[in-house]
Formats: structure tokens, C-alpha cells, sequence
């Protein structure tokens, strides 16, 4: 009777889909250990987090694991879990596929299996038939301490004054910048402590840069700073310095992080009221020779990423309160020694019924600060300008690609990148925010509103015409494309090999060439054994015209040791491979320096391939 009860409940489950005789696929798990590097000492309470590198296997028919009837529910997230008092974990309920296993732990420096160094290329765990996957284990380097006092001139303590480190990193652009890994404030004892720091070379910064061009910015920013337990203090006159106690960060002493360190009396002396100094000068408009009626002047550290964004309160656009527009002279004050950039800028009065942008005229000088005022320094402004251009294809336009939307771009570089890149973002983004133009069907393009500089030639938005879908599909780079830029020319000087300088006029315009058929790389990297090395950073760099920084090339090493770079412009290269490499730093000349040696050199000719064999750069003998 019993048996006879269950048949329609069998019924009811065919007639759903599902066989109750069919076991439900077992679920997989991931098992491993986290220790402290360089021993096998474990580190009970780390959290372990697993995360989904791909997406599962598809389920019958194609279709996601998730689907059902429309969209199916997401996947649920995987829970953390906390390794034990042997530093053992296992996560549980995992479906087939790759994952990340990222650990965590106090004192000690994030990591993501297969990483040798933080920030380093990770290696996949994969999860099949729902087996345990051994052995997934991690070393975590321990974090480092820096503490120290900051004190004046009196050795009395100064209190609240802000305490950074910063290291430096480069853009996708191959620009450079000072990035703050951590800030805190002085005590009533004038002491600071920063713990629990990934280990590195670091910069120490104590007080705050203030290029004294907006002293209301710089007053309220210090109001924001707050006060003691009961606002019972009187805030100081505060400068700035870099350890040891210089104010140039060229002359500052780099501090070296190593793991497990805990580095004591970094100590500083700053001055409550140090001597500063005023620029005085007079703005004119190139035009006309005499001095505009309205104008913005700035001033802007040397020091790209050390800048605050002070132009929020006095913006590019609006009449500065250090600017006479009677007499066309500015006065600049309490400015520390210190190289810095010195911009005006001046907008055009709008004309009614005139379309298009207002136009503006600008002027950038570099001022150095010693132990003295400075005066009679002018700034002529000049307008900024249109450049038009033509672009030509050598030999023939692959099928179904169009030049319609086909993008050219400037880009700062050369000598005055490192004042351009130095400005304020807001300042920056006003000046060359129209550095970039559509290219027409027939390969026409106009520039706008480019300001006096010097530049280098980027394109992007490689369209494709797809006509069965009645829309366009984008390439993206040149790079897919395997497109490369052959001659360049502005006012018929080569500007290929040497970048554009552009003072403010324009005869010709540029003239470029854009060709197809780039050439290939490919091959093993190994280590010191003739071994495929698994994992790491592989990257192409231009042998000279260095700031070319549209030329770099970089991948991933796969796990096998293969490597694949489809699309190198002709011309010569060395080829670095690093076990470990922060992204971007290849654009670090002091980097390529050190590896250069180190490096495979290889000639690349159009529409060619290229195997060659290139050695690994281990971690450890990266700095």
C-alpha cells in the first residue's frame, strides 16, 4: 500500500521534469592552508574569500546553470569563512568552474593565491566533477609599522598636523603621480603611527602643500581639520616636508618598507612659521599686447598628484582676487621654495548668436622658488587654436572598416608633460578637455581649442560597419585593429619621433599615415632553468622614442608560459618579463633601467611573426 501511495507523487515528478532516480551532482570544495611567509607558521583567524573567476559551466541545452522559465535567480554569494587554529580552511558548496581564493588577515598583507608579490598576477583554482581541491595554500607577508614625532623648531609638539606616505604610480598614459597610501594626524604628543602597511618604498610627507594662490581655500581646508576634545586649540601655521625634512620631493629620502618591519622615530621638524615668498608679474594678451580685463592665475606644485583642486574655490574660468585687471598684474604670496607652474587663463567674451565653444587664450611658465621674491615675470597668453588635419590610409582599408568616428587625440608629453600633468585636475581638464577630434569619411579632422604645449598622437574608436545589424561595432584600440600610425607630420616637421610642439600657431596642420599589417611576437618565457615559467607580466617597449607610450604593449604570461603580442607597430623593442610588476610601472624609467639588461631585444617588420624565448625577471631582484 505504502508503495502504491508513492506512484502519483512519481508522476507528478516526470511530469515537472525532474527523475527522482537522478542524483543531484555533488558540490565541490576547496581545502588549504594560510602560514606566514618564509615559514610554516600558521595564522589562525584569517578570512578566506572565494570568488566565481568564471562563469559556471552551462547547464542542459546551453543554457546557465540559473536559468529557468526568463531570467533565473542569480548565483548565490560564497560565504567567507575564518581559517582555524592551524590555519586550515575548507569552503564548501562550490559548483564547477575557476575561482579566485583571496586571504585576509590583521597584520599581514592581503593575498590572492598564486600571487608572489602583492599586486602580482594570480592563479586560478578550478573545481571539477564536484571534487575537494587540495592544497589551495597561502603566504601572507607579514605588514610593516612606521611611527615617529613631529615637532617645531622649539622641539615642541605640533598637534593635528596630517602624516602621509605616498608612492608614486603612472596612468595608462604613462603620466606620473604621488598617490597617498595613508594619512593620519599628530596626537596631543605630536606623535603619529601608521601600522599594518603593505611593505614598499615610500615618500613621508608631514603638513600640507599649499601653493598660497587661494588663501581661503587653504583656511577653510584647515578649519575642516577640527580641533581637540573640546576645540581647545589654537591651530598652527603649518608648512610642509618630506622626510628628512626637505621640501623638494627630489631631495627627499625614500623610506623602505620590509616585511614585518616596524620602523620607530621617523621623526620631523617643521616650522609653524616658515619664511615664504611672492611671484609678481604682469599677464598679456598676445593679441593685442595690453593686459586682459579679466584673468585666472594659478598656481600648481611640480609635483603631479600633490595638488589640491584649491580652483573649486576660484575656478579657471572666473577673475582671481591675486589679479588686477587694471594694471594687468598679479601678486602671489606665501609661497614656499619650490618649483612650481605659474597658468593664466583668460576666457573670450561670449558673442551672441556666435555657435561653438567661447574661446580661450592661456600661458604656462615654470617658476622657481629660492630665497627670495620674485618679480617682473610675465605671462603672455595665447589664443588657443584650431589644427586641422588629414589622415590617409597606406595602401589598402581592410573590408567593412569605416574612418567615420575614427578618434585622434593629443596627449601631453615630452619635456612639459611633467608641468602639465602637474595641474590641478579641474585646471587640467578646462585645458585640455578639446584635445581629441571625430575623423571624417574622407579622412579630414579638426582639432580644437589646442593650447600651447608639447603632444603626442593617439587614436581610438576603431569603428567597423555592420550592415546586416544596421550598426556600428567598435574595435576599440589600434592595437585589435592591428592598425599602426606610419608618418606623422605637423607644419611638415616630423613629429613621430620627436613629439609635437605647438606654440600657439599653425601653417599646414597634420598630416598622418595610417597603415595595417602590424607585426606579431610570440614565444616561452622561462626561469634561470629553461622551464616555462606559470604566471607574470610580459611587456613590449618602444627600444628609443620612449614617450611613445601608445607603443608599450603588455599581457599576461600564461600558464604554460606562452605569450602573444598581436600587434606591434615595425620598429625595435625590448621585451622585459616580470614575475611581479605593478600595472603601469613599466613606464618607470628607473625600472626599465634596472631590467635592462635583463631584456630581449627584437626587430619588428610589417605583417611579420616573431618567436623568440625571453627569461624571467624575478620578483626579488626587481628593485
Amino acid at each position: 500500500m505504502k508503495l502504491l501511495s508513492l506512484v502519483p507523487l512519481v508522476v507528478l515528478l516526470l511530469q515537472a521534469g525532474v527523475n527522482p532516480l537522478q542524483q543531484q551532482k555533488p558540490a565541490g570544495s576547496i581545502e588549504g592552508t594560510v602560514t606566514r611567509s618564509g615559514s610554516n607558521q600558521p595564522i589562525p583567524n584569517a578570512r578566506v574569500s572565494v570568488t566565481r573567476r568564471t562563469a559556471p559551466p552551462a547547464g542542459p541545452g546551453g543554457a546557465p546553470p540559473t536559468a529557468g522559465r526568463g531570467a533565473g535567480p542569480a548565483l548565490p554569494p560564497i560565504v567567507p569563512v575564518m581559517t582555524d587554529d592551524n590555519g586550515k580552511y575548507v569552503v564548501s558548496g562550490l559548483e564547477d568552474g575557476a575561482f579566485n581564493v583571496t586571504v585576509l588577515a590583521n597584520g599581514f598583507v592581503g593575498m590572492t593565491y598564486g600571487q608572489k608579490t602583492p599586486g602580482g598576477p594570480s592563479s586560478p583554482v578550478n573545481v571539477n566533477d564536484g571534487r575537494l581541491t587540495r592544497d589551495i595554500n597561502v603566504a601572507l607577508m607579514p605588514a610593516a609599522n612606521i611611527s615617529g614625532r613631529v615637532r617645531d623648531t622649539a622641539d615642541q609638539p605640533l598637534i593635528n598636523v596630517p602624516v602621509q606616505l605616498l608612492r608614486y604610480s603612472y596612468s595608462y598614459q604613462g603620466q606620473r603621480s604621488y598617490q597617498s597610501v595613508g594619512t593620519v594626524m599628530t596626537d596631543d604628543h605630536g606623535e603619529y603611527r601608521m601600522y599594518w602597511v603593505s611593505p614598499g618604498r615610500y615618500y613621508l610627507l608631514a603638513g600640507k602643500s599649499s601653493t598660497g594662490a587661494n588663501p581661503l581655500a587653504d583656511l577653510y581646508l584647515s578649519d575642516l581639520a577640527g580641533g581637540g576634545a573640546n576645540g581647545n586649540e589654537v591651530p598652527s601655521v603649518l608648512g610642509y616636508a618630506f622626510y628628512p625634512g626637505v621640501q623638494e620631493i627630489a631631495n627627499a629620502r625614500t623610506i623602505d618598507l620590509q616585511p614585518g618591519a616596524d620602523l620607530q622615530s621617523v621623526d620631523l621638524v617643521l616650522a609653524t612659521k616658515p619664511r615664504t615668498f611672492k611671484v609678481r608679474g604682469k599677464i598679456v594678451d598676445s593679441r593685442t599686447g595690453q593686459p586682459p580685463p579679466r584673468a585666472s592665475v594659478v598656481v600648481a606644485t611640480q609635483t603631479p598628484g600633490l595638488n589640491p583642486d584649491t580652483d573649486q574655490f576660484f575656478g579657471p574660468d572666473s577673475p582671481s582676487p591675486n589679479y588686477n585687471g587694471k594694471t594687468g598684474t598679479f601678486e602671489i604670496r606665501d609661497l614656499l621654495p619650490g618649483t612650481y607652474s605659474l597658468v593664466a587663463s583668460v576666457m573670450d567674451t561670449p558673442v551672441p548668436g556666435r555657435p561653438g565653444p567661447v574661446g580661450r587664450s592661456s600661458g604656462m611658465i615654470s617658476v622657481a622658488i629660492g630665497s627670495a621674491d620674485l618679480d617682473n615675470v610675465a605671462i603672455s597668453v595665447i589664443p588657443a587654436v584650431t589644427i586641422p588635419g588629414r589622415l590617409r590610409i597606406d595602401g589598402q582599408l581592410p573590408a567593412q572598416m569605416s574612418l567615420d568616428r575614427l578618434r585622434v587625440q593629443l596627449v601631453p608629453a615630452g619635456a612639459s608633460a611633467g608641468s602639465q600633468a602637474s595641474l590641478p585636475d579641474l585646471l587640467s581638464n578646462v585645458l585640455y578637455q578639446n584635445s581629441q577630434a571625430s575623423v571624417a569619411s574622407d579622412g579630414t579632422f579638426r582639432l580644437a581649442n589646442i593650447v600651447q604645449g608639447e603632444y603626442r598622437i593617439e587614436f581610438s574608436g576603431f569603428p567597423v560597419n555592420i550592415s546586416a545589424q544596421g550598426g556600428t561595432q567598435y574595435y576599440g584600440s589600434m592595437q585589435t585593429a592591428n592598425a599602426y600610425l606610419k608618418e606623422a607630420r605637423f607644419d611638415g616637421i616630423d613629429v613621430m619621433n620627436a613629439p609635437l610642439r605647438f606654440s600657439g600657431s599653425v601653417n599646414n596642420g597634420l598630416e598622418l599615415v595610417l597603415a595595417f599589417g602590424s607585426g606579431r611576437v610570440e614565444g616561452t618565457v622561462t626561469d634561470n632553468r629553461s622551464q616555462p615559467v606559470a604566471g607574470g607580466r610580459i611587456v613590449a617597449v618602444p627600444d628609443r622614442n620612449r614617450f611613445r607610450t601608445d607603443l608599450y604593449r603588455s599581457v599576461s604570461i600564461e600558464q604554460n608560459g606562452h605569450f602573444v603580442f598581436t600587434s606591434l607597430a615595425p620598429g625595435d623593442y625590448k621585451i622585459f618579463a616580470w614575475e611581479s610588476v605593478e600595472d603601469n610601472s613599466w613606464f618607470d624609467p628607473d625600472l626599465l633601467a634596472r631590467a635592462e639588461g635583463r631584456a630581449h631585444s627584437v626587430h619588428i617588420s610589417e605583417s611579420t611573426t616573431q618567436n623568440v624565448s625571453v627569461q624571467i625577471i624575478p620578483a626579488e631582484v626587481q628593485r
